[in-house]
């Protein structure tokens, strides 16, 4: 069978250290037919030199120049000028198995062909870890609802990163990076996950996301980020993906009490009250109609979200726990309660 284009698309910026690594992960995939899109999003260091230098030594790779936009901006002008059947996000500080893409095209390409593949990922904080050995891998034709519910959940695969799938363009019409200051791959995902109907999945670990210092945590913007995005995808909802409605109304409840909670003590606090009363109010008939969301997750949500201050004893109590051996004990049994809950 012939080897369609895929086009693999890398925003930079100020990535100097670990920009030769990903490239390396790049050029030395047993796929060979790539379109390479390295864009340079302003960078202020030696990451555009590098990605020329690149790209002087492979035809296969591309390099665009622009002004510092911001990582949903340099993913799009990739995607815009992208020739490939298939598209490819790799970060620029991380790394993959050498057969990964051309493991995940003769997946996504088997049977009738499906829109998305998906591979398993690990968090690392080494740049030098084995990407040469035998990955023992299943692939699986997975449920778009199953894979859906635990996309939202945050916890399992198959995460909400970007950077661990390989889509049909065909499937992606009006599926565009938004310009949200984290929690970018989130949306791009639920997006996605919407508009493709057919999926293939391995838990093999073909995707090594490295964590280093220089990386900034934003932990707690997410709180009031997370309602916008949820409350943007449901209303934008096409008619033909029901079974999504529920799944998002109750993310949206869940997402807006933690934001209330969390932000009780902070200097937005009034600004995230303000946006959570809207989505409320022009979501709260839907959600009390939506029979797929248990009675006692519908009154948990809401008296958390009309007594934030309930929520915040909560979280603050899991908080300080957090920080001893006990603590941490209460923490992760905590959360498997929790998560043992989602499932049904």
């Amino acid at each position: 069978m012939e080897e369609e284009l895929i086009s693999v698309i890398v925003p930079v910026y100020n990535v100097e250290e670990y920009l030769p690594k990903c490239l390396d992960s790049i050029a030395n995939q047993t796929y060979r037919n790539l379109e390479i899109l390295l864009v340079d999003d302003g960078s202020t260091d030696s990451s555009g030199r590098i990605c020329d230098e690149y790209a002087a030594k492979d035809s296969r790779a591309k390099v665009i120049h622009q002004p510092n936009k911001g990582l949903w901006a340099a993913r799009n002008t990739g995607q815009d000028v992208a020739r490939g059947n298939f598209l490819f996000f790799s970060d620029s500080d991380d790394y993959f198995h050498f057969d990964m893409i051309r493991q995940m095209y003769r997946a996504i390409t088997s049977k009738d062909g499906y829109d998305m593949a998906i591979v398993g990922r690990k968090k690392t904080i080494s740049r030098f870890e084995d990407c040469c050995g035998q990955i023992e891998c299943q692939w699986i034709e997975r449920s778009s609802e199953d894979l859906f519910k635990r996309l939202l959940a945050h916890y399992d695969y198959p995460y909400p990163n970007i950077w661990n799938k390989l889509f049909r363009v065909q499937s992606l019409a009006g599926v565009r990076a938004r310009p949200f200051p984290i929690a970018q791959d989130l949306d791009y995902n639920i997006q996605s996950f919407i508009h493709c109907k057919s999926f293939i999945c391995t838990e093999g670990i073909f995707y090594h996301w490295y964590s280093h210092d220089s990386q900034i945590s934003k932990e707690a913007q997410y709180y009031s980020i997370w309602p916008k995005i949820y409350y943007m995808n449901y209303v934008a909802l096409p008619p033909d993906k029901e079974p999504y409605r529920g799944i998002l109304l109750d993310q949206l409840f869940k997402k807006m009490t933690t934001s209330k909670a969390r932000s009780l003590k902070g200097e937005n606090k009034n600004a995230i009250f303000k946006e959570c009363k809207e989505y409320y109010k022009n979501t709260i008939h839907d959600y009390l109609k939506e029979k797929r969301i248990p009675i006692r997750i519908k009154m948990a949500s809401l008296a958390v979200f009309h007594f934030p201050y309930l929520g915040y004893s909560v979280l603050r109590l899991i908080d300080n726990q957090a920080s001893s051996r006990r603590g941490r004990l209460f923490y992760n049994c905590l959360w498997k309660v929790i998560k043992f809950c989602r499932e049904f």
